[in-house]
């Protein structure tokens, strides 16, 4: 690598640097993706006997604290329901807190989604 080449480096370097400042500066939103879900009650509605898990999840934080964690999960084959579910949760844990809202769809495609919303204020 030459002069040339390490130079372009530091400054796409501080361009990066630069742009990650000025996110946070405007208050933007935390992501976390890849995190591990699991849901307890997704398995017992499906009458699995184990709760479905994936780290297909992602949780967005934004500036005011409002947090929505979202999880996908594929349903095992022999358990997808015949018709799409939407059995109710008592709630769950997210990286950044446990939640005030809880909704789950399972397909019988053979998928299944959990979203649980964070509001600092109670709504």
């Amino acid at each position: 690598m030459g002069k040339k080449d390490g130079l372009s480096g530091l400054l796409a370097a501080g361009a990066i640097l630069l742009a990650a400042a000025t996110a946070q500066a405007n208050n933007a939103a935390e992501i976390a993706t890849d995190e591990y879900c699991q849901c307890t009650t997704c398995g017992n509605a499906l009458g699995a006997g184990f709760p479905l898990q994936t780290y297909d999840a992602r949780a967005v934080k934004t500036s005011s604290g409002r947090v929505t964690f979202q999880c996908h999960f594929d349903i095992p084959e022999g358990y997808q329901p015949a018709k799409a579910m939407r059995p109710q949760s008592p709630g769950c844990g997210t990286p950044f807190g446990l939640s005030n809202k809880t909704h789950i769809v399972l397909t019988p495609g053979g998928t299944g989604k959990l979203t649980c919303q964070v509001n600092p204020s109670g709504d």
